[in-house]
């Protein structure tokens, strides 16, 4: 399990993450959003009160940004993944009650599917999802 420090807040400090684990990532999910024919593979961060877009896949059709924030317990997807600990798949959020209401929607992404990848990274959970 990886040591954290604390901010004087409370709050956990960002874990840094070597460039040679976010270049791997990247390749990582450009080929699955090549391989899944989707528009945007990504790697999501963790940073209470938020989660982040840590890394996101070269797609063309890709709306979500590097660094992009979203507040936590605001119904995404990746929320539930995180929750659950069991993979997801939404295959149309517009048809489906539970997800019906979800902020990516309006981003068009209404396909989901999400599992969490237990890396060999010091213990690091890695969450992969694509939309």
């Amino acid at each position: 399990m990886i040591s954290r420090s604390w901010r004087p807040n409370g709050q956990p400090r960002p874990i840094k993450v070597p460039s040679e684990i976010v270049t791997k990532w990247q390749e990582i999910v450009n080929l699955l959003a090549e391989i899944m024919h989707v528009p945007a593979a990504l790697v999501m961060q963790v940073e209470p009160p938020n989660i982040k877009v840590f890394v996101s896949s070269d797609s063309a059709r890709n709306p979500y940004e590097h660094g992009e924030l979203a507040s936590l317990n605001s119904g995404l997807y990746c929320e539930t993944v995180m929750k659950t600990r069991q993979p997801l798949l939404v295959t149309d959020a517009l048809v489906d009650e539970e997800w019906k209401s979800n902020p990516d929607i309006k981003l068009g992404m209404i396909s989901y599917l999400d599992f969490q990848y237990h890396g060999q990274w010091r213990g690091l959970r890695d969450d992969l999802c694509s939309r």
